[in-house]
């Protein structure tokens, strides 16, 4: 098991922690080892300390040899999608990771056909062929899906990172700049932050939570609970009694909208550039912040059908102006928000991950569900 440095700007999670590693070390199943890391949440010193675990330099899984016998460990991509299309990234190794291209995501293809060319180099050398294992389609031994476990960090932290904006702009107007995001101590500390923001704003907003019984969802309303703050929560059956989508009273009677879904497949807009530019009835507009918890704007199925989204935003810069003052509508949509809380984060990930890795890989029933996302993936790029 290789454990990769996490090259994405601002990630300092880790899919592993150093008490699971000891975990899969006492497994003894398992070389382990673990690449130094200036950015990640846990010191290098905290893994050498692990009995069994050996070291090596950031970034060197690259100039490893393809082999079958190594499973290199990550979250976030091995490159951009371009890096991908022009070779740039050595794929001859089995990878577990978050992905991002099993649902036809904009430059989706162009990283699976990497794969593709990767797995038939293999075939050609009559050596065992690579699989990309998505952690999004990963289930644990005990039949959860591994990569939800974030979900509720993504939820938690997306509408606390949402209120700082949402409140810092009514606070000192709305073409002030939202504060950066920055990564947070702990849950409580982020809690603390946004509440002195809160008691110093002079109104809270009207928050609505579409997706609330999902992770993101539920994490969402833990960060909206400890606040006290109440919010209108909608979720399949709620949406469905409104039609399904678009709706109204989303931009009309709310100042924050948080979209918490899952997206499997097409579904109705919630809303869209004629419902924010004019709503029934003649009605204005209330809404001035979306905060896309599933930061999904290169999807085909992203229900925010806005054409000035097109790109989620970052730490430095987290939100984007979809309208002018003063009518303001901004959009926080950051691909890494669990990121915001490493350490809670990485230590309730990786006691999913290494069981699953102990005790299941490669021959149990959630990786051989991973491995046939990954084959149908392939599969659907290979058609004409």
């Amino acid at each position: 098991l290789w454990l990769r440095h996490e090259m994405k700007a601002q990630e300092t999670r880790t899919p592993l922690t150093p008490e699971a590693c000891a975990l899969l070390a006492a497994s003894g199943r398992f070389r382990l080892v673990v690449e130094r890391s200036p950015t990640r949440v846990h010191a290098d010193a905290e893994f050498e300390a692990v009995e069994g675990v050996e070291m090596a330099a950031s970034g060197a899984w690259r100039e490893l040899k393809p082999s079958a016998d190594v499973l290199i460990i990550g979250l976030k991509e091995l490159g951009s999608h371009a890096d991908h299309a022009d070779g740039e990234v050595p794929i001859g190794h089995d990878h577990v990771l978050f992905a991002h291209v099993f649902k036809g995501q904009l430059g989706a293809e162009g990283v699976l056909r990497a794969w593709a060319a990767a797995i038939a180099a293999a075939n050609e050398a009559a050596r065992p062929a690579p699989t990309l294992y998505d952690l999004e389609f990963l289930d644990g031994p005990d039949g959860r899906n591994i990569g939800a476990r974030m979900s509720p960090f993504a939820g938690f932290a997306g509408a606390a990172h949402g209120l700082r904006a949402w409140l810092h702009r009514a606070t000192y107007g709305d073409d002030a700049p939202a504060p950066a995001v920055k990564a947070a101590a702990s849950k409580g500390a982020l809690v603390a932050e946004v509440r002195g923001m809160l008691e110093a704003s002079p109104s809270p907003p009207r928050v609505l939570v579409i997706g609330a019984l999902g992770g993101c969802g539920r994490g969402a309303l833990e960060l909206l609970r400890a606040l006290g703050l109440d919010a209108s929560t909608w979720d399949l059956a709620e949406t469905a009694e409104r039609g399904g989508g678009p709706f109204p009273e989303a931009v009309t009677d709310f100042d924050v909208l948080l979209n918490c879904v899952y997206l499997r497949g097409p579904i109705p807009p919630f809303v869209t550039d004629e419902l924010v530019d004019a709503p029934p009835g003649g009605a204005a507009r209330r809404l001035s912040l979306i905060v896309d918890v599933s930061c999904d704007p290169d999807s085909p199925h992203n229900p925010l059908r806005l054409g000035a989204y097109s790109a989620a935003t970052s730490w430095e810069a987290p939100t984007a102006r979809l309208r002018d003052a003063p009518a303001g509508l901004h959009i926080l949509s950051i691909d890494n928000l669990p990121s915001s809380l490493p350490r809670e984060a990485s230590a309730e990930f990786a006691a999913a991950l290494a069981p699953a890795l102990a005790e299941e890989f490669p021959a149990g029933p959630g990786w051989a569900r991973a491995r046939g996302a990954f084959e149908h993936a392939l599969a659907a790029v290979a058609q004409p």
